[in-house]
């Protein structure tokens, strides 16, 4: 310790002394849990880290992916306290019954409020009566924009897409409501936000970041309520998504107005979250690489001229003419770039919580109550695997190349085994909508925060995946030809 510090203690001013008193409380925070946590583990055979578990378990809150490749390579690759295993792993990791997912991410990650075993492909509103007000959505905030300017792809996109999927998960009377849907954007803004590591390792310090979660969810859910009831009071019933969920939970006993909330509110956080994040790498990508955005482009014109109406029509329009199968099964470029999307910018962690029996894993066991993690850039960022894996090539996935196909396991991006993405139709769906009306209605390119074309497509912050490393935003260069 610096020799000066009990002078700072007992001369500096009362903020310092504040100070001194919080660092001294940390430190011995950080001893006790070397003391008591940092102990190898004997019993399971898996490697301690070592060093203080306190900040081995803050760097896993705060830096993840850094943390996790540095213990990776420091260990050898051996497994540690956060697991990074090989093949057999992957396989029990996805397809064991005792670990739990929604356990896992919402004590280790804070997640969304919980979401009910529901199939969600069976419970959404009905899709062709949708896809007219999706279109007119889309429109109407992209008319905004303007045919020139710049906009930011990880805001203005990302407002795009939860407006798509309030559209999707609730009720027209909600949907049509610009200022309700902001406001519900703040709310998960907030939530989003309030998952810090502090509230994370001490969820029972009342921290603003723990405050201001609770007074989000709270508000959510009241605001949520209010309109399941007025749905479920309607007189006239409609296909949304609430009534489609009232109608369904009729018969159930016990079902509540809450229950209905808790499926929408994780329906929403979870389809945000990841299908607003994927939108605006796609677009990255793609105004990074001149041949697959023409191979997107000229896609998405074909799709139009075999369904589409009138090109005098409005384009979302055209769109809406458009039948679901046709963008299930006529758009394999789309569905290449979504995939290499995926690869590129969803490879964090998937992770599970070990509810029932002990799990003898690899010589290892994995305890009744453990949380157990998978890295998936272990898998995705394979150069074994995907040669140049780091870089945008949806001509991976072609018939003849199949790289994906390679090993068992060797994509994770909608998950895989027992927890396959529930809502993956549909996030596609919402993905190729607001990707192809982008492409058709707008020519753009990606730039710097200083207006200058990128030299070299932007790198992800994989620490937080809704951060990109250095400034960049898409110019608008005008309206595209095909509009």
């Amino acid at each position: 310790m610096n020799k000066t510090t009990p002078s700072f203690i007992l001369n500096g001013s009362p903020q310092e002394f504040v100070l001194a008193v919080i660092l001294t409380t940390v430190l011995g925070i950080a001893i006790a849990s070397y003391l008591y946590f940092g102990r190898p583990n004997t019993d399971t055979g898996i490697h301690s880290l070592g060093g203080l578990s306190f900040l081995n378990a803050w760097r896993f809150f705060t830096t993840r992916h850094d943390f996790l490749r540095e213990s990776f390579h420091r260990t050898n690759q051996r497994p540690f306290e956060f697991s990074l295993f090989q093949l057999n792993a992957r396989k029990l990791f996805f397809h064991e019954k005792s670990l739990n997912l929604n356990k896992g991410y919402a004590i280790l990650l804070g997640g969304g409020p919980k979401l009910a075993d529901i199939n969600v492909n069976n419970q959404g509103s009905d899709e062709e009566a949708l896809f007219p007000l999706l279109l007119s959505d889309i429109e109407k905030i992209t008319r905004t924009w303007g045919p020139e300017g710049t906009i930011d792809p990880f805001t203005e996109v990302y407002k795009l897409v939860f407006q798509v999927t309030v559209r999707m998960a609730t009720c027209r009377e909600l949907a049509d409501d610009p200022a309700e849907v902001s406001q519900l954007f703040d709310l998960y803004s907030t939530l989003e936000k309030s998952s810090t590591a502090a509230a994370l390792l001490l969820p029972w310090f009342p921290s603003p970041a723990r405050k201001a979660k609770t007074k989000a969810t709270a508000e959510l859910f009241k605001k949520l309520c209010s309109y399941v009831e007025v749905r479920r009071n309607a007189t006239v019933p409609s296909n949304d998504a609430i009534d489609v969920l009232l109608a369904q939970f009729i018969l159930a006993e016990g079902v509540s107005t809450n229950t209905i909330v808790g499926f929408v509110l994780s329906t929403i956080f979870a389809g945000v979250v990841n299908s607003g994040m994927s939108v605006g790498w796609a677009l990255i990508y793609l105004g990074m690489n001149a041949v697959w955005k023409a191979k997107a482009t000229a896609e998405v014109r074909a799709l139009l001229s075999r369904h589409g109406t009138s090109p005098s029509d409005p384009l979302h329009k055209q769109f809406a003419s458009i039948p679901v199968s046709a963008w299930d099964e006529e758009m394999p470029v789309a569905d290449a770039v979504i995939r290499e999307t995926l690869r590129l910018a969803m490879s964090g962690l998937a992770i599970r919580r070990n509810l029932e029996n002990d799990i003898a894993l690899g010589g290892h066991t994995v305890a009744r109550g453990d949380f157990l993690t998978y890295w998936v850039s272990e898998i995705h960022f394979d150069p074994s695997v995907y040669p140049d894996p780091f870089s945008f090539d949806p001509g991976r996935y072609d018939v003849g190349r199949e790289e994906d196909k390679r090993v068992p396991l060797a994509y994770l991006g909608w998950g895989a085994g027992r927890h396959v993405c529930a809502g993956m139709r549909l996030a596609k769906l919402e993905m190729k909508l607001v990707t192809a009306l982008f492409l058709a209605g707008f020519e753009y390119e990606p730039v710097d925060g200083k207006g200058q074309p990128l030299t070299a497509v932007p790198q992800i912050d994989r620490n937080d995946i809704q951060r990109v490393r250095g400034d960049i935003v898409l110019n608008l260069v005008g309206d595209n030809d095909a509009a």
